[in-house]
């Protein structure tokens, strides 16, 4: 709405008398304060040629020039073509409800039955797009705001943006930075429970809300995506992951020319890999281990009296089912400090050339007592039972150095050890941010990172660290191995090295399109679509898996070699071009 001219006089200014003066005084005008308090001029220095103000002022000398008043229907229509204009699908629902309120709410108050026609109206619409009374309340407000100013209210997006938060604290902030596990609800409680209090910052009793938090996250650069299909890169890059890929396409390399070959026997042959399906499909997770064993047991003779005379290489993902060890086999966490109890009979063993003490090495040691012990044997009572992790380091001569290492004291578990490899990680990760800004490490941090480096922190890590109790072997590899075959792991976090997985992937797909949700179904097309599978398919994963052994033994990360595979295609390896394609470079 245009701002209205002030009332003023049209007279020429007179002179009036005192009476006058104070009967005009009375009446109500809009004066400017800083005019007012101006000094007038005196009368005689008036310049009276020129002419009255007034007259410049006068609204009503030309007609023509009025501006004439908007109804509220016709700002509405306005802001509907710029709504459309700018595609704001929001305004213009709003829009287009406000002027079915006006031209419902004039029908109303033409019949002097209904009461209240303007929220009768209001009410109606809101009802007729289906919403409730908030948003017949919002259309009355709307409406009054555009009948007085002809526009749309302002938006509130970005009002609170420079409000002060303790993430500018910025002590607070790294320490949010250097806090592993990102995800509003933990990262709420850690800041709550740890990183305010650590800091010695008096909140009022205050906590920050999970909202607070995920405003923290998008601040600090962090982003809530869907994460679709495709290569699966976290823990790729590793230290330990290269390391052990590096070692194992070195390993494997070398029987790659071998015409026995599992991948060359596969390539003619479903067998094992039907057996492998099946396991996956009907197995008991409360049965994991003795089912691979039996597994393994029965496909040893099938493959050999189908291939007399030749060598199988059994490869495996490293998943707790396969890294399973036998019931006998040397684990330190499985023992007790104090020999007896409920712990496992371990298979006698051989102290290894490592030992301090030469005079102990290849001696052979018994982890359990024997049975058949005299009565005024010390351990007669322990007959028959296992020893505990105190009385085998004592054999060994381990004991005395545990205890000066430790100032006369030998503890079953340090504190560092019963952390879970996540938590450990963790610590690891806030030493690592902690060094990189040029902090001192705080104490409990310093503390377990010297512990993990050391192997005489406890009983249970200075046992297996003796070189019998690592090199004990899964109990799949070791019964494979023990019937003249070859067993191999592949690296952690590395399925496409696995053609299982893509023959896997590929019954999954075909199972999708035929069934029909229901279980008899389901157990009849299983078994099926596994014998379906084409034997040119089959030697598609391997030649795939294959090409991806050639690009890591090239040198490339996951990224790069999940380019390489999908560029270039030649038989089992990459093209000689693909470490100067610009599309690795970059990628």
């Amino acid at each position: 709405m245009a701002p209205q001219a002030p009332e003023v006089s049209q007279s020429p200014p007179e002179l009036h008398s005192n009476s006058e003066t104070q009967a005009a005084s009375t009446k109500p005008c809009s004066i400017d304060p800083v005019l007012a308090a101006q000094p007038i001029p005196p009368i005689a220095d008036v310049d009276t040629t020129k002419e009255p103000a007034a007259t410049f002022l006068d609204t009503t000398e030309d007609d023509s020039d009025a501006i004439k008043p908007i109804s509220v229907l016709e700002s509405i229509k306005k802001l509907i073509i710029d709504a459309k204009k700018y595609k704001s699908f929001t305004s213009l629902f709003y829009l287009t409800s406000l002027k079915q309120f006006v031209e419902l709410w004039e029908k109303y108050k033409q019949n002097p039955r209904i009461k209240a026609p303007m929220v009768k109206a209001s009410h109606v619409v809101a009802a007729s797009v289906g919403k409730g009374p908030y948003v017949a309340r919002k259309i009355r407000t709307l409406y009054r705001y555009i009948a007085r100013f002809h526009t749309l209210p302002p938006t509130n997006t970005s009002k609170h943006h420079a409000h002060p938060s303790l993430l500018n604290n910025k002590c607070i902030a790294q320490a949010v930075c250097q806090y592993l596990t990102i995800t509003p609800l933990l990262l709420m409680k850690q800041v709550n429970d740890h990183i305010l209090p650590s800091l010695g910052l008096d909140s009022g009793g205050q906590k920050i809300s999970e909202d607070t938090a995920c405003r923290w996250l998008a601040k600090l650069g962090y982003e809530l995506k869907e994460v679709k299909k495709g290569i699966y890169v976290d823990g790729h890059e590793r230290e330990d992951v290269v390391a052990y890929r590096k070692e194992f396409l070195i390993k494997f390399g070398e029987n790659e020319q071998t015409p026995h070959c599992l991948w060359s026997i596969n390539l003619n042959s479903r067998m094992l890999v039907k057996l492998y399906t099946l396991g996956r499909t009907m197995m008991d997770s409360g049965r994991m281990r003795s089912w691979w064993s039996k597994l393994v047991k029965k496909t040893i003779p099938i493959f050999e009296r189908m291939y007399p005379n030749a060598v199988a290489e059994f490869l495996f993902d490293q998943s707790s089912a396969h890294g399973a060890f036998g019931k006998d086999v040397l684990n330190a966490k499985e023992m007790n400090v104090k020999p007896g109890g409920k712990q496992r009979l371990m298979r006698d063993t051989i102290i290894p050339m490592d030992n301090p003490h030469p005079e102990l090495c290849r001696k052979p040691q018994m982890m359990v007592f024997l049975s058949d012990l005299p009565p005024h044997h010390p351990d007669f009572d322990l007959r028959g039972q296992a020893k505990g992790m105190h009385h085998v380091l004592e054999e060994r001569g381990l004991i005395t150095v545990l205890q000066a290492a430790n100032g006369g004291k030998a503890v079953e578990e340090c504190r560092t050890c019963k952390l879970s490899r996540e938590a450990q990680d963790q610590l690891c990760h806030e030493a690592q941010a902690a060094a990189e800004g040029g902090e001192e490490l705080g104490e409990s941090c310093l503390d377990v990172v010297q512990e993990s480096l050391q192997t005489d922190c406890c009983m249970q890590k200075m046992l297996a660290s003796q070189q019998d109790f690592k090199e004990e072997r899964p109990l799949i590899q070791t019964i494979i191995e023990e019937a003249g075959h070859k067993c191999w792991f592949l690296p952690e976090f590395h399925c496409k090295l696995n053609p299982i997985e893509m023959y896997w992937g590929w019954m999954k797909a075909c199972f999708r399109t035929a069934a029909d949700g229901t279980f008899p179904t389901a157990k009849r097309l299983v078994p099926e679509i596994l014998n379906d599978c084409p034997v040119k398919t089959i030697r598609a994963f391997f030649r795939k898996s294959w090409c991806y052994m050639n690009a890591y033994r090239k040198g490339l990360n996951a990224r790069q070699a999940e380019f390489a595979v999908k560029k270039y295609k030649l038989h089992r390896q990459c093209g000689p071009a693909l470490m100067m394609s610009v599309g690795v470079l970059l990628n």
